[in-house]
């Protein structure tokens, strides 16, 4: 049996000589190879950790249950499996810091998007800011809706510590693109706003090569409650 590899050796083979020619013998171990090889297969899958770059959807969000990411810690927001990798790759050290300005702008970050924290002692100027309150402008590529934009507002308070309350929270969405040396683009967006919220600035910026033409609109909708033509 010396010199012998374990995975892809016939189990007779590693018989001794004295016994694996005996044909009863001989034929259990034969019966035994196609048992024996399917579990030699599996045993990599015992190594899950060394494995996490190529670990599929169903082990992941295992994971993200082992560390505690399934609820508002990011794993509603993953889209990619890469992202999905990232977070659970980082999720001890997250839970570590958890409470800090650097865990909810780290996240976001591991997410592909970008969280920018102000607080309040950063901002001497603005009589408004109180005592351990802080702002959150978000960069996201993401369409933002309701649904979204509740999503990442509860990913910021599981975060924070318990102390500090978000004041105000600006998003802004990018999208980025290649485009080659010639080229046109049409972009355009829409702005809804429900009364009694007031709505802050509104910006548009579109990079774009020197050889193009670019159109880009935005139009701005008002919902106001009935009888209200102030």
């Amino acid at each position: 049996m010396a010199g012998k590899p374990l995975f892809g050796t016939p189990f007779r083979d590693l018989l001794p000589a004295s016994i694996r020619d005996v044909p009863e013998i001989a034929a259990a171990a034969q019966s035994l190879d196609a048992m024996l090889c399917s579990g030699d297969a599996e045993i990599g899958n015992v190594l899950i950790w060394s494995r996490i770059d190529s670990l599929e959807e169903p082990m992941l969000s295992n994971l993200a249950y082992q560390f505690h990411l399934e609820s508002y810690e990011g794993w509603h927001l993953t889209e990619t499996l890469e992202q999905k990798r990232r977070l659970v790759k980082e999720a001890i050290k997250l839970h570590f810091y958890k409470g800090t300005r650097w865990s909810v702008e780290r996240v976001f970050e591991l997410l592909d998007m970008r969280g920018l924290v102000t607080e309040w002692w950063e901002a001497p100027d603005d009589p408004d800011f109180r005592p351990f309150e802080f702002d959150m402008d978000m960069e996201v590529t993401h369409a933002i809706g309701e649904g979204f934009y509740r999503q990442l507002l509860e990913l910021v308070d599981a975060l924070k510590n318990i102390r500090s309350h978000l004041r105000r929270a600006r998003i802004a969405m990018t999208a980025r693109s290649k485009l080659p040396m010639v080229a046109s683009m049409l972009v355009s967006g829409v702005f809804m706003t429900l009364r009694p919220f007031v709505m802050g600035d509104v910006e548009m910026r579109v990079t774009v090569p020197k050889s193009a033409a670019i159109y880009h609109t935005l139009h701005e909708v008002e919902i106001r409650p009935f009888g209200d033509n102030a």
